[in-house]
C-alpha cells in the first residue's frame, strides 16, 4: 500500500484514474457485498449471544456477568468494524458511480449550499411513512443505524433533530443522511438540496 506522500504527480493521477474504472467499480461492489454479508452474520451472531444470555442462571456472581460485558463488548467492537469498512466501500463505490468530473464538481469550492434551508428538511420525511410514530412533539422509529427489536430513535419535531437511545447517534437532517448513505458533509448537503 503506498502513502499519498510517497506518490508522483502521475502515480497520484494513475490511482485516480483506477479509482474511476468499471474494474474499480466491481471490486468495490464485492467488498460492499461482503460487508453487508459480514453485517447479516454478525446480527446473527448478536442475537445468539443475547438469547444465551437469558439462558444463564443470574446467580449474581461477578464471573458470569463479567463474561456477559466482555462478549458484548466485543461484539460491539466487531459490529463498529465492519459499519466502517461498509461506509468506506460504499463512499468509494459512489464516487465510482458517479464519475470523475461529477464528483469533483461536488466539492469545488465555489460550490456552496443554503445551510439554513437544508436544515429545515423534515428529517421525518426521510422515512418510510408506515415505520414511524407520531407523538405530540416528536416522532419514533426503530433506528435505521442498528438492529432493535423496540424503537429508541426519537425524532425532535421542533428542532429537527435526532437522538438514538440505543446506539447513541444524534444530530440534524444533515447528519443523518451521512450516517445513513455513508457519505460525507458536502455530499449530504447536495443531497438535501
Amino acid at each position: 500500500m503506498y502513502s499519498k506522500s510517497h506518490l508522483d504527480e502521475n502515480q497520484k493521477a494513475d490511482l485516480k484514474d483506477l479509482v474511476f474504472s468499471t474494474d474499480a467499480r466491481s471490486i468495490f461492489e464485492d467488498k460492499l457485498n461482503e460487508c453487508l454479508d459480514e453485517e447479516t452474520e454478525w446480527t446473527k451472531r448478536k442475537e445468539v449471544c443475547e438469547k444465551s444470555f437469558l439462558s444463564l442462571p443470574l446467580d449474581g456472581s461477578v464471573d458470569s456477568q463479567a463474561v456477559i460485558l466482555i462478549i458484548q463488548d466485543e461484539l460491539e467492537r466487531q459490529g463498529n468494524v465492519i459499519k466502517q469498512e461498509k461506509k468506506k466501500w460504499s463512499r468509494f463505490l459512489q464516487m465510482n458511480l458517479h464519475g470523475k468530473e461529477e464528483w469533483k464538481s461536488q466539492f469545488n469550492s465555489e460550490n456552496s449550499f443554503d445551510l439554513e434551508r437544508i436544515k429545515e428538511v423534515p428529517i421525518d420525511s426521510l422515512f418510510p411513512f408506515e415505520k414511524i410514530r407520531e407523538t405530540t412533539s416528536r416522532f419514533s422509529a426503530k433506528c435505521p443505524f442498528h438492529e432493535e427489536r423496540t424503537p429508541s430513535f426519537v425524532i425532535y419535531k421542533e428542532q429537527n433533530r435526532f437522538h438514538c437511545f440505543g446506539c447513541g447517534v444524534y444530530g440534524s437532517v444533515i447528519d443523518f443522511v451521512m450516517l445513513r448513505d455513508g457519505v460525507p458533509f458536502k455530499t449530504a448537503c447536495g443531497i438535501l438540496a
